[in-house]
């Protein structure tokens, strides 16, 4: 979804961060619409949110190639910016343009971008950053930590669905094909 993004101006920069650190952070469509540039600590990569679903304190990270397009976005940013979110709005209309973007803004710029075949949403990417803990052996109690979730149980699903042995299983299975 990144690539896919064309231009170089503060929109085409300001769609790459919302896919990137949706992908990288696991963060819910809320908590990126309300997290405001000075929360973030951009050197160290993280940032300290207020979880949208149990109201509790939890630090969110990203890469380094997010890292990378933040540094490119924020210049351009500050020029158009008439709040303190990160996430601006580049609407037409004067009294919108600048201000933070709703969520449902978001959600429906993420369904202009993905393949019409395809029923990825902003969700979506939190689902992968929970899959992607599982394969690389993260313990499920840091999945909870890293996803904010209330209940270990919501972590333990991306576990239950990548089963690790079952893989390298068919993986054996598969070299003898």
């Amino acid at each position: 979804l990144i690539e896919r993004v064309r231009g170089e101006g503060m929109i085409a920069l300001r769609n790459r961060v919302i896919f990137a650190l949706l992908y990288s952070s696991g963060m819910r469509v809320s908590e990126l619409c309300d997290l405001r540039v000075a929360e973030m600590k951009l050197d160290e990569r993280y940032a300290v949110i207020i979880s949208k679903k149990n109201r509790k304190k939890r630090m969110i990270f990203w890469d380094k190639r997010t890292a990378t397009l933040l540094e490119q976005y924020l210049p351009m940013r500050r020029m158009y910016a008439k709040s303190e979110y990160l996430i601006i709005s580049a609407d037409r209309d004067p009294m919108a343009m600048g201000k933070r973007m709703t969520t449902r803004s978001v959600q429906r710029f993420f369904q202009c971008h993905r393949d019409l075949d395809s029923d990825a949403s902003p969700h979506t990417c939190r689902h992968g950053l929970g899959m992607r803990t599982v394969k690389a052996n993260i313990h499920t109690r840091y999945t909870q930590t890293i996803l904010g979730h209330k209940n270990a149980n919501s972590s333990q699903i991306y576990q239950d669905l990548y089963d690790v042995d079952v893989v390298e299983a068919y993986k054996k299975v598969e070299a003898i094909s």
